[in-house]
């Protein structure tokens, strides 16, 4: 038994080992595959530390490229910024170049317009100063104007009298001694004013021009052509012709009233306190002064003042002192009146420069059939009355007229 025991015992010691071998070998396999497994699972760490590594790398890298990207863009937005504060600083420039230029030009303007304003002000003070001459011109006029009315209120026979109470100069309340009174007193322009001549004379109507050779002439003869009148009567006559006729006073042909002779004539030539310095003779047509000679009348009577040697100016240039001529009188010859003639020969060569015709002698004084006929020389000399066809050569005139002054 024992050494059953014991061979079971040591078949039980040996199954035992075998147990042990076997979980020796179990537990040798299983830890070799647990060594498998953790060196697998090793590998796999390793592998996956690797991989991680590697992913790692890549992040990196990608990171590295994102931030060379980043800073590349950086580089070229700090580029473009540089660029635009250097444009924008080159637009400052500019700009301020303009500015100064803009400055400089309004500086420009600024002066001009302070210039022209100064001229402006210098121009407004001469034109003040001329305005405040003319002012003060107009006051020294007004001056001279008040003290000439004041010194014609005192030579008037009214001088005591108010200025309001005054009567216009050449009515019939308060005439004046002539035209050149007139004139010289109240500036009255060319018409009919009222004369007393002299205080003994009763008051009568003239015409008076107030422009031709200074003004101031008074008409005291009128001849109409065509009107049948003698020239020379009605000069010499003793007595006014047509005195009162109003229609008569005018530069005018009046066909009514042929003739017309005022009281200065025949009365006051030189006469009764009146004195006469000049006097003229007025050829018209059409209202036109066509010829016109003037004489010194100083001291003169009313015949001898139409002379040659008393003749001041003529149109006719060659109608001087010491020229021969035959004729130069009022009453001329025969039909012939206040003639100027050159020479007699015949007809045909008889020349001169001027008659106032009422006879029928030559061809020319018929071919003029409106008597008393006013013919002139038309030219600057003397000339021949008679063309070749026995007519008239000389223009014809409608109005003969005498003026004194």
């Amino acid at each position: 038994v024992a050494t059953n025991l014991g061979s079971e015992i040591t078949r039980a010691t040996a199954a035992e080992a075998s147990v042990q071998l076997s979980v020796w070998r179990e537990t040798s396999r299983a830890v070799g595959v647990e060594n498998a497994v953790s060196t697998a699972v090793e590998t796999e760490r390793v592998r996956a530390l690797a991989g991680e590594a590697s992913v790692q790398l890549s992040v990196w890298q990608e990171t590295s490229r994102a931030i060379g990207a980043e800073n590349a863009i950086s580089t070229a937005v700090n580029t473009e910024r540089v660029r635009a504060i250097a444009g924008e600083l080159s637009v400052a420039t500019y700009l301020g170049s303009e500015v100064v230029r803009a400055t400089a030009a309004e500086a420009s303007v600024q002066l001009s317009v302070w210039r022209e304003t100064s001229r402006a002000i210098g121009a407004e003070s001469a034109v003040s100063t001329a305005v405040e001459t003319e002012r003060v011109r107009a006051l020294a006029a007004e001056a001279v104007v008040l003290a000439v009315a004041q010194g014609e209120i005192s030579r008037s026979i009214n001088a005591q009298a108010s200025l309001g109470n005054r009567m216009v100069l050449g009515t019939a309340a308060n005439p004046a001694v002539s035209c050149n009174e007139i004139l010289q007193r109240s500036f009255g322009p060319s018409g009919v004013y009222w004369i007393r001549p002299v205080p003994a004379s009763p008051v009568f109507q003239v015409f008076c021009d107030m422009e031709t050779d200074g003004g101031g002439w008074t008409m005291v003869y009128k001849i109409t052509a065509g009107t049948g009148v003698n020239p020379v009567n009605t000069w010499t006559s003793a007595t006014p012709t047509n005195e009162g006729a109003v229609s008569a006073l005018s530069i005018f042909a009046s066909p009514l009233v042929g003739a017309y002779a005022n009281r200065i004539i025949s009365s006051y030539w030189n006469a009764g306190g009146f004195s006469l310095t000049a006097a003229r003779v007025h050829i018209y047509a059409g209202g036109e002064l066509k010829r016109a000679l003037r004489f010194n009348a100083a001291g003169s009577t009313n015949t001898n003042w139409f002379t040659l040697g008393t003749l001041v100016s003529s149109p006719w240039g060659d109608l001087v002192t010491g020229v021969a001529n035959n004729f130069f009188s009022i009453v001329g010859d025969g039909g012939r009146q206040w003639f100027i003639n050159r020479n007699y020969g015949s007809c045909g060569t008889d020349a001169g420069w001027m008659v106032l015709s009422t006879g029928t002698a030559c061809g020319w004084e018929t071919s003029a059939p409106n008597k008393p006929a006013i013919v002139y020389s038309p030219w600057g000399t003397n000339g021949v009355y008679q063309t070749s066809s026995n007519t008239l050569s000389f223009a014809q005139g409608e109005v003969f007229a005498v003026f004194v002054r």
